[in-house]
């Protein structure tokens, strides 16, 4: 772990082994809890949560990371450039600094990291970007891609939960969520105070949601009675790497509760699979889907298209 990333932490360093001027291992203090750094990664679970999150954890530590093999799904990479809109747009906020700090959650190996890390290089921007990340591995591989492109004195990844993060207070200028993060936390509320409390005020939060009221779930709630008993329900289990892990599934008036009292407004909306069915376990689109894709991407901001979508993408910023 680069020492760069110490300076925003909320700890008290107690031993640490540098090599390489880089700190290798370390044990800290933060919060009352006891965290630690192992072989250069840095990982903030309390023991407290380490417990609650071990099911989901293990899932994701099983998924195979392969970041060059996203690009051959093409529902994937209709998710990303729809992401990518979002980034572009918080690129652009962010560019009027001349200096910023962004907190990736839920990161994986890093595309919304490094694909953050290129606009802002190419619009003269100085950077600090921290990746978080459940599971282990796409840590790993996050830092070993960083480390290749020559970016670890300004990308740096680490392990830890949105419910408990270990900075001070307002040192980030944006945080990203988009793959996920907010739908597996087991303590909404909670995450987006954590969220509030280390983004400056005037910053940006881009999250995305699983939308309960989206195309996809209207059409199941029509056909499959099975489902009209799920639907009423909060949460749902869903399959990863063979285990079932509770997952959120999102209203429009639970959200923006939530980004209201943590003092968010909504900035925009994205919808994303508003038209076209979600299919991640296909790796290429039909021909009436590649067209629904293209309509679904042109009508993504579409104000009575875009709370339909299987997922939300909301833009936010810091009023408060």
């Amino acid at each position: 772990m680069r020492k760069w990333l110490l300076s925003l932490l909320d700890c008290r360093l107690l031993r640490a082994r540098v090599l390489n001027d880089e700190v290798w291992g370390a044990v800290l203090e933060c919060r009352g809890a006891k965290i630690g750094i192992s072989r250069g990664i840095l990982c903030a679970i309390p023991r407290e949560l380490y417990r609650r999150y071990r099911r989901i954890k293990s899932a994701y530590e099983r998924i195979p990371v392969a970041p060059w093999r996203a690009t051959v799904s093409e529902f994937i990479r209709h998710m990303r450039t729809i992401h990518a809109l979002g980034l572009n747009e918080l690129s652009d906020h962010l560019s009027r600094n001349y200096m910023v700090h962004v907190l990736a959650l839920g990161c994986g190996w890093g595309f919304e990291v490094f694909y953050l890390a290129r606009r802002l290089h190419e619009r003269g921007v100085d950077f600090r970007i921290v990746g978080v990340d459940l599971a282990r591995k796409p840590v790993e591989v996050g830092r070993r891609l960083s480390q290749r492109l020559g970016m670890l004195d300004r990308v740096e990844f680490m392990v830890g939960v949105t419910e408990w993060l270990p900075f001070r207070n307002g040192v980030f200028d944006a945080v990203t969520a988009i793959y996920g993060p907010l739908d597996h936390t087991l303590d909404p509320s909670r995450a987006f105070a954590e969220i509030s409390r280390v983004l400056k005020r005037g910053g940006f939060f881009l999250a995305t949601f699983l939308n309960k009221l989206s195309t996809h779930s209207l059409m199941w709630l029509v056909r499959a009675y099975r489902f009209r008993k799920k639907f009423l329900q909060p949460e749902a289990f869903v399959s990863v790497a063979g285990q079932r892990i509770r997952t959120r599934f999102w209203l429009r008036s639970e959200i923006l509760s939530l980004a209201n009292r943590a003092g968010f407004k909504v900035k925009d909306v994205w919808g994303m699979f508003c038209l076209v069915p979600l299919k991640f376990r296909r790796k290429r689109m039909l021909r009436i889907e590649k067209i629904l894709a293209l309509a679904d991407y042109y009508t993504c901001i579409a104000p009575l298209v875009r709370w339909l979508g299987k997922y939300v993408m909301i833009l936010f910023e810091k009023v408060v």
